[in-house]
């Protein structure tokens, strides 16, 4: 189970039959800025995320993953438009064979609730599951829901000490298949 980074720009309510543009009027990370924005403004900055170029390492490393048989899903506090969108924009949707939302539990990761929704849509124990994320938090919240997990952490920095530490650590996304494997 892999986890995107949607909620940090943008989280929704949990209600989907809302207009998008009035499911984000104040977003927390930019209502605390001094900067201004229009309506307009949050809208269009919200819609460029659904179209965010992947990662350099994220295909070669999801084909890699794909090809030694592991299930690859996606678990985001985003809503299920934008996981969609996010993914056929950045055409890693090709190994990702389900994509799962925090809305469908009306709940944010790193709510336990999320992860264990997470293991039953797919009929498997939480310990069957590995959740691999950049986000501290979300390992923490995996962890504390019984999922195994895999931290990729880019820059280096110290691990979060409330709640118990990753399994796997990697430096970046690409020696991740290795550190599966061993």
């Amino acid at each position: 189970m892999l986890t995107t980074h949607l909620h940090d720009l943008a989280r929704p309510s949990a209600r989907t039959d809302t207009p998008r543009s009035s499911r984000y009027p104040r977003h927390p990370a930019i209502a605390h800025q001094v900067v201004s924005l229009t309506s307009a403004q949050r809208r269009h900055l919200v819609e460029r995320y659904d179209h965010l170029p992947p990662l350099a390492d994220a295909a070669p490393v999801l084909r890699a993953l794909a090809q030694c048989g592991f299930e690859l899903v996606v678990l985001s506090n985003g809503t299920p438009d934008m996981i969609a969108a996010c993914l056929a924009s950045s055409g890693l949707d090709a190994w990702i064979s389900q994509q799962l939302s925090a809305d469908d539990v009306h709940a944010y990761k790193p709510s336990a609730g999320v992860y264990l929704y997470a293991a039953q849509r797919l009929g498997r124990p939480a310990r069957q599951l590995r959740l691999v994320s950049g986000n501290a938090f979300d390992i923490v919240g995996a962890g504390a829901a019984g999922v195994r997990t895999a931290w990729v952490n880019r820059v280096g920095a110290p691990f979060d000490t409330i709640g118990k530490s990753p399994e796997i650590i990697v430096s970046d996304l690409g020696r991740l298949p290795d550190a599966l494997a061993g």
